[in-house]
């Protein structure tokens, strides 16, 4: 799911406000993988996120998700 949010954010444009708690607990997962760089609430408090950027570590994963899930689909059989 987080990799589902960080191709959201790759279609949008940055800088990014993020205002949800789920969507923010999200960037934090990203932001400790080293694939965004953000500006994130206190985990005890509220408010919102921004996101500035995807790093190339973040874009690497998008790429190779991208093209693993192109080769996992298989190919439909012909009709004989």
């Amino acid at each position: 799911m987080p990799l589902e949010f960080l191709r959201d954010i790759e279609t949008g444009t940055l800088p990014k406000q993020v205002t949800k708690i789920g969507d923010i607990d999200l960037l934090r997962l990203l932001l400790a993988a080293g694939m965004i760089e953000a500006d994130l609430p206190a985990v005890d408090g509220s408010g919102s996120a921004t996101v500035h950027r995807i790093t190339g570590f973040g874009r690497a994963w998008l790429t190779a998700d991208g093209s693993h899930a192109a080769k996992s689909i298989p190919s439909p059989e012909p009709r004989a």
